[in-house]
């Protein structure tokens, strides 16, 4: 058995090749994609793969909307989801939800007595819009995990206590600005906050931002979200910044939920005089560490330096692999 990184996790079992997460195209027996993140695949390596690559579907839909490419069409991919098992020459490769994002997956292969579990980017708490993923068995084996957050300094509160605080920060910001502006992963938080808004007791507008927008549609597919808008461009003055009686005629509250690209050196100073530094924010399980020019909140798609341990533990294996 040969484990190692190049491009994406490459497992050599029974003289077959896996290749999970290819950011390039190598020679394999087969493909494995966790997730739709663009550090888990490209576009590129998928365009030169003629084996067999597999993937669940949401991640195949949000792969299509982010290429324009039908990629449902080439015939080497393969559709999995939780609970499906995978056959090669007595390689068992079985499927669990990985609870990182929308069509999110993780896997355990075996072989013999040899057991090897990848997770991928996951994540073990019950969160809003999402299912959580599993802790897999897999004694005596190998496990290699997300190394995103796996320093000791990141343990991040819970997402009870997370919650609160960013509704309690809404609610503030919504009593003196018309709108709270939210930074986050578009695809993973910006799901989780869209759903945690809409289920809450504030009584406000969600606008997204485009790419926001189609991840949330794709979620809502398996997961419903509830109302969320269509915002293109932060700066302008659109007409939905209104809803308009007879008289008067007044602003509506609202949430704005913007992609992490934007909290940059050209962004964010158009953001601060457009919205108020005080009303901006940013969701990352970076802020346990960085210092951030406006107000931030730990949460994050991942899993925390106790998740990753805890999952170690429970999943009995002998050693872990951080890729």
């Amino acid at each position: 058995m040969e484990i190692y990184r190049k491009s994406g996790t490459h497992i050599i079992l029974n003289n077959h090749h896996l290749f999970i997460d290819p950011l390039s195209h190598q020679d394999s027996d087969i493909g494995l994609v966790s997730h739709a993140h663009g550090d888990h695949v490209k576009i590129q390596s998928l365009e030169k793969f003629s084996q067999p690559i597999y993937m669940s579907r949401p991640t195949l839909e949000i792969i299509n909307e982010r290429s324009r490419k039908e990629f449902n069409k080439r015939k080497n991919i393969r559709i999995v989801g939780n609970g499906d098992v995978i056959e090669l020459n007595g390689i068992k490769i079985q499927v669990f939800d990985a609870g990182h994002c929308i069509g999110s997956l993780q896997f355990r292969i075996s072989y013999k007595q040899k057991k090897i579990i990848y997770t991928g980017d996951f994540c073990i708490e019950a969160r809003m819009g999402m299912q959580k993923g599993s802790i897999l068995e897999g004694k005596n084996g190998t496990l290699i995990t997300d190394s995103t957050y796996s320093d000791r300094k990141y343990v991040f509160p819970s997402r009870t206590d997370i919650y609160r605080d960013i509704l309690k920060w809404i609610e503030a910001v919504l009593t003196n600005h018309n709108t709270a502006v939210i930074f986050a992963r578009k695809l993973g938080t910006g799901q989780e906050l869209t759903d945690l808004v809409n289920n809450s007791t504030l009584n406000c507008d969600i606008c997204v931002h485009p790419s926001i927008f189609y991840h949330n549609l794709i979620h809502s597919n398996y997961y419903p979200l509830g109302n969320f808008q269509y915002r293109r461009n932060p700066f302008d003055k659109c007409l939905d910044d209104f809803v308009q009686e007879k008289t008067p005629k007044f602003k509506r509250k609202k949430v704005f939920l913007l992609p992490m690209f934007m909290y940059n050196k050209k962004y964010l100073p158009k953001l601060k005089n457009k919205y108020n530094t005080e009303a901006i924010a940013i969701c990352t399980g970076w802020a346990l560490t960085q210092n951030f020019s406006v107000q931030s909140f730990a949460l994050s798609s991942h899993a925390d330096h106790k998740n990753i341990q805890e999952y170690y533990v429970k999943s009995g294996a002998r050693e872990i692999l951080y890729f």
